[in-house]
């Protein structure tokens, strides 16, 4: 898909960005706002898709952003990386299974479809997940900014592992975090 250099009345690049909600705002959420606040709209047309109506949404509802939500349920959403349990094998199947009979994969793919959406932004880990599942079904880019500084355990090798296979690019915040995603 070849990105229009000039602006064209008859086109815009639709961008869909993913968040949680869930959470309490951090960095993270902060710059999903920003960047969506200050896009061009003559050329991109803006459109969140989350599971809460957290502050961030709430902001941006505000602000007249198109704006879906696809519920998930708290045993999903309420789910951090930084938690010891995710190291537990079962635990990780068990939420992959409640994610995938969630319907949230499925549903996020049909507002892919009927959006003609060209690019994923996700805001957060579990964005990352269900976005990048999504993106890769439907062959969608997925981009991620990471915020988090995971170290070189099972935690983290998970982590590189899901954003290495799942997303197109990784914008990392720190030259320590970008070298925890080189590979080779």
């Amino acid at each position: 898909m070849k990105v229009p250099l000039k602006t064209d009345n008859n086109f815009k690049y639709n961008i869909l960005f993913l968040m949680n909600g869930a959470k309490t705002p951090r960095g993270g959420e902060f710059l999903t706002l920003y960047l969506i606040t200050h896009l061009r709209r003559d050329i991109f047309r803006p459109l969140l898709v989350y599971a809460h109506d957290g502050v961030i949404v709430q902001e941006l509802k505000k602000d007249g952003i198109e704006s879906i939500r696809i519920p998930l349920g708290n045993k999903i959403t309420n789910i951090y990386p930084r938690e010891i349990r995710l190291y537990n094998p079962f635990f990780i199947l068990t939420f992959l299974w409640r994610l995938f009979f969630s319907g949230g994969i499925f549903k996020l793919r049909k507002v892919l479809r009927e959006n003609d959406v060209r690019l994923i932004y996700c805001a957060d880990n579990l964005s990352k997940l269900i976005g990048g599942i999504a993106g890769k079904m439907s062959r969608v880019k997925v981009v991620a900014h990471c915020h988090d500084d995971f170290k070189e355990d099972s935690l983290g090798k998970i982590m590189r592992a899901f954003y290495l296979l799942l997303l197109d690019r990784t914008l990392t915040v720190s030259e320590k975090v970008r070298k925890f995603f080189m590979v080779g």
